[in-house]
């Protein structure tokens, strides 16, 4: 009988080894096969005699990434944690209150962190961006042309209490505050932080959600409230967020769902706003891996350029229309000679809060 048993486990276990690899190529076409990780995958080791020994180690790290159905066996043992287990932390991913995710990755700048006021920039750090901003400004100037700063803020400042609760806060005054008092210190440029708004009207209407539970930005509504900020500062009044017409949108994921990688029934919240421009904007170009082009006849007649991260995504629907032309490139295709192509009367610079360390890789000269 136990010679039987013994039989029956190894048979069992032979199954589970090599069943996957026979049944994988008959579905793979029918599942997902991506890489779902932001990482490259382990290539094949090279067999040599000089790398001889570092051949096992090698060609594990390479089996693994290939596992048959390994998104699928991820993906059942994240769901696992996040529902089961109430895990807190799933690849760099940190589970919140009431379903808010929020992104903890130090390859991210570790935002929770940053919003916290868990460190601080240097003192040479603040000048050296100081100096990269005021001569990006007296350089645009001579030309004729206006300079803003915008940061919008991160998910973690506006909405700290749906952290999770073992996360304390360390320091009230940021990293981003440091930088906005010591740019208005030292330097003229002008920066447009809109965190004070969107926490008082976060407080004043807690119906209205301004980021997304699933996701690392703002949504539509939270956008409006940058862009307003933002047009203030260029002269530019737009009507309150609560004047306009606010439709509703349901969503059923965002990055940080998809970094997680994990099953989630929580739904997440966006809106289709109306009531800010009656012009429409005519699309010249429009790709988010590197630029958007917009015309609108009737609407200020200055050309703004705006150099940006995918924060700007939900910016681009409003700013669009309020500007006779404007442009939108991606930071990674972003060139100072663009905005003498473009014609551009106004250069903004929008990085989001947790890349503000970034700011003087976007200078002009």
């Amino acid at each position: 009988m136990k010679r039987n048993n013994s039989t029956a486990w190894i048979c069992l276990f032979l199954a589970l080894f090599i069943l996957p690899s026979l049944l994988f190529p008959l579905v793979k076409g029918h599942i997902n096969t991506e890489n779902t990780e932001n990482r490259t995958l382990a290539l094949f080791p090279s067999f040599a005699a000089d790398s001889f020994e570092d051949f096992p180690v090698g060609f594990e790290d390479y089996y693994n990434d290939r596992l048959p159905f390994r998104n699928q066996l991820i993906r059942l043992n994240n769901t696992l944690q996040y529902a089961l287990f109430r895990q807190q932390d799933i690849n760099g991913v940190a589970i919140g209150q009431d379903g808010w995710l929020f992104y903890c990755s130090e390859e991210a700048g570790n935002p929770v962190n940053q919003s916290l006021g868990c460190w601080h920039f240097t003192d040479d750090q603040l000048a050296e961006i100081a100096e990269s901003m005021q001569r990006t400004k007296d350089a645009l100037e001579k030309q004729g042309k206006e300079f803003v700063l915008f940061i919008p803020p991160n998910k973690e400042t506006v909405y700290m209490e749906k952290l999770p609760a073992y996360y304390e806060q360390e320091n009230e005054y940021t990293s981003s505050d440091q930088l906005v008092d010591y740019l208005a210190e030292h330097t003229n440029v002008t920066v447009v932080y809109p965190k004070a708004e969107l926490l008082a009207f976060k407080e004043a209407n807690p119906d209205i959600q301004l980021y997304r539970k699933l996701d690392s930005h703002w949504n539509s509504a939270g956008a409006y409230l940058g862009a307003r900020a933002l047009c203030r500062a260029l002269n530019i009044e737009l009507p309150e967020l609560t004047a306009l017409t606010l439709e509703r949108i349901q969503l059923t994921s965002g990055d940080l769902a998809v970094v997680m990688n994990a099953a989630i029934v929580d739904t997440d919240t966006d809106y289709e706003l109306s009531g800010f421009s009656e012009l429409e904007s005519e699309a010249l170009k429009e790709d988010a891996e590197s630029e958007f082009i917009f015309e609108t006849p009737g609407a200020d007649r200055r050309r703004i350029f705006i150099a940006r991260d995918s924060y700007s995504l939900a910016l681009v629907p409003i700013l669009s229309r309020l500007f006779e032309g404007s442009v939108f490139v991606h930071h990674s295709n972003f060139v100072p000679a663009q905005l003498d192509e473009f014609d551009a009367d106004i250069y903004v610079l929008e990085i989001v809060e947790r890349n503000i360390y970034q700011i003087p890789q976007y200078a002009v000269k």
